[in-house]
């Protein structure tokens, strides 16, 4: 069972669901007169809803957008209306708050994912968990959860629950191996040999493609296995089921490279056949929807893989694809100092949305891309300057690397987090190394800052964990330079 829950419902086991409520329902005359009031029914969820709850002195009980709908016992619904103010969280529109929460459910030993939670008027969470139950017997009980929420956070409310770094747990350091690629290929290769064989990335997607691409740039190793581990990795993509916007966008990615090395004799016409099916489904506006939006991350992807098919088949309807693509986002961007999360959306009025690290990244990324692909000055200018906001907004300017939520976000003033594992997504540092190489090529100079990130890489299970492929990334050449390069020849 999950530490966090564990602990937490052994707590709760010590109050009577009865205590509890005659705690919370029988308190001051003017917190009996609050009961009367209806919950904070128009409360959203960001930094405003924290200076609510401290200025009304309410724990937040949030439920995530898309899960089931809480259904709460009488008991649970009266401590609901006077303590708590109820707001729902979109993971689509605030990415890196679902982020951060996620992160710490993980590392209290969870599984899965969480849908509901309660948090402080500070924003430190004091409860997550799958489910909350109307059945008394249960130990998530959901007057008894509630109730005890609002009685551990009135004992600790000076310490334990001030901070949300005190729910957090951080990753390790540890010394970079500069001689990654030369001295530890063997091991590595030996590593995505049974990463490939034992298809334990599940819903993972990033996790399968960034070390799928990371076999296809070590099979030009002289490494006996090297090609054995592509062909392995290649199989693999194919495989992929990929059923939804994001899991094709990266399968496509990752199938560029191999065909970018023509490592296979049908990588160029499986790439270009998964581009084509991409290409499919863009949108008269040049956008490409899922659910009635148009995600940063998604579009950011269908960029890349567009202009990465236009270099490997020079044919007009991916450059004039990527064209109107490009257009279109940055005319979303033009009065914006940042990309929102959602470019727009189909179904109603834009909601307001917060970008995660990694949107800016793969946006400068899919820019790069298309200046590789069709060597236009314009689209350098735009990758540097998308660079440039990521580097400004996310930037940790002690160590270098990025943070993966805003400054001004909800959970900022007490943690930033930073990412380093590919799961669903690459990783904003690795994305964002790959970016500072790339740009560094360009330039015709090292990179000290990349160095020094990755000399100071902090992550959970050691630099050459599976799940840190985006950062081994930036370390190797970018093939799609050489490809560019003689594609320019030969026009």
């Amino acid at each position: 069972m999950n530490r966090l829950c564990f602990w937490l419902a052994c707590f709760f086991g010590l109050l009577s669901v009865v205590f509890g409520a005659y705690s919370v329902l029988h308190s001051a005359p003017e917190q009996n007169a609050a009961q009367n009031k209806e919950p904070e029914a128009a409360a959203r969820w960001g930094a405003d809803l924290l200076k609510l709850a401290r200025k009304s002195n309410k724990l937040i009980f949030f439920s995530l957008e898309g899960a089931d709908e809480p259904e709460f016992s009488p008991a649970a619904r009266k401590i609901l209306e006077s303590r708590y103010i109820y707001v729902k969280l979109s993971p689509q529109k605030y990415p890196a708050d679902n982020a951060v929460l996620l992160d710490i459910y993980k590392n209290s030993g969870a599984r899965g994912r969480f849908s509901v939670g309660i948090l402080s008027p500070q924003g430190a969470p004091i409860f997550l968990a799958s489910a909350l139950s109307s059945d008394s017997r249960s130990p998530f009980y959901d007057a008894a959860c509630l109730a005890g929420a609002v009685n551990l956070y009135g004992k600790n409310r000076s310490a334990d629950f001030a901070n949300l770094k005190n729910s957090a747990a951080f990753f390790r350091r540890a010394d970079f191996p500069f001689m990654f690629i030369s001295g530890n290929s063997a091991a590595n290769l030996a590593d995505l040999a049974v990463f490939f064989a034992s298809k334990s990335w599940g819903e993972n997607t990033a996790l399968l493609t960034e070390n799928a691409r990371l076999a296809a740039r070590l099979a030009r190793s002289s490494h006996p296995i090297a090609l054995g581990v592509a062909e392995s990795a290649y199989e693999s993509l194919l495989s992929e089921p990929a059923d939804g916007l994001r899991s094709k966008l990266l399968v496509a990615r990752s199938l560029s490279e191999f065909a970018i090395l023509m490592l296979s004799p049908t990588a160029q016409q499986n790439f270009l056949a998964r581009a084509d099916e991409i290409l499919a489904l863009q949108s008269p506006d040049g956008l490409f929807y899922e659910n009635s939006a148009a995600i940063l991350r998604d579009n950011s992807l269908a960029l890349s893989v567009l202009a990465r098919a236009f270099l490997v088949s020079a044919e007009p309807k991916y450059e004039e694809a990527l064209e109107k693509s490009a257009k279109e986002i940055l005319s979303i961007l033009k009065n914006k100092n940042i990309p929102p999360s959602i470019l727009k959306k189909t179904s109603d009025k834009l909601p307001p949305s917060e970008t995660q690290g990694i949107g800016c990244a793969l946006l400068a990324r899919a820019f790069l891309d298309c200046h590789l692909a069709t060597s236009k000055p314009l689209f350098l200018s735009d990758a540097l300057r998308m660079f440039e906001i990521f580097d400004a907004f996310f930037a940790d300017k002690r160590t270098g690397d990025w943070y993966c939520n805003l400054p001004g976000s909800m959970f900022a003033p007490t943690y930033r987090m930073k990412n380093f594992s590919d799961t669903i997504y690459p990783c904003d540092n690795g994305e964002g190394a790959q970016l500072l190489a790339d740009l560094s090529h360009l330039r015709g100079a090292n990179s000290a800052r990349l160095m020094n990130i990755a000399a100071n890489f902090e992550f959970q299970a050691g630099f050459g964990a599976i799940q840190n492929a985006s950062m081994k990334l930036a370390l190797m050449s970018n093939p799609m330079f050489r490809k560019s390069a003689a594609a320019l020849k030969n026009r």
